[in-house]
């Protein structure tokens, strides 16, 4: 009845001994994130000026921070706009397009562009991004609007089934 116990495939917390609720996974590192579309023309540019993405997998809990800017924009792209290269699929689970997402910074989006929200597919590795909007309440961010400079730095957590 101690608050830890080992076993040779995790490890239980409190009283619990059930297989199923062993903690047996932890994994952290970097990946490589990149603001595109989902169907449409991604924009056309040099170079991102910086892309920063890291993750921490607990079990099936994935948390992700990303931080990536555009460089010099040549022309815009069409189609809504997604953040690809998650570091695992999410589940697959049905129903399960649930992400929690907050934008601590976003300029350059264009007017009323910026994401606010987000979700990601079942099985998937693409999280779309959202807007708010005063017709519908939510629409998606368009790629069209990216110009020189814009950026997002953002944090998701969602489930994968890995």
């Amino acid at each position: 009845t101690g608050l830890m116990r080992f076993y040779a495939d995790g490890i239980a917390l409190g009283g619990e001994t059930a297989t199923a609720n062993r903690l047996n996974d932890y994994e952290e590192g970097t990946f490589t994130a990149a603001i595109t579309v989902d169907t449409g023309t991604n924009p056309s540019q040099n170079a991102y000026t910086h892309r920063y993405a890291y993750y921490r997998k607990i079990g099936k809990m994935v948390h992700i921070r990303v931080d990536i800017q555009f460089g010099a924009v040549s022309s815009a792209g069409s189609g809504n706009a997604v953040i690809s290269g998650l570091p695992y699929v999410n589940s697959n689970q049905t129903n399960a397009y649930g992400v929690t997402f907050s934008s601590g910074y976003s300029p350059n989006w264009g007017t009323n562009n910026s994401p606010t929200q987000a979700y990601i597919n079942t099985n998937s590795s693409e999280m779309y991004l959202m807007k708010n909007s005063v017709s519908d309440g939510v629409q998606y961010v368009q790629v069209a609007n990216i110009v020189n400079g814009t950026r997002v730095i953002c944090g998701a957590t969602y489930m994968t089934d890995v």
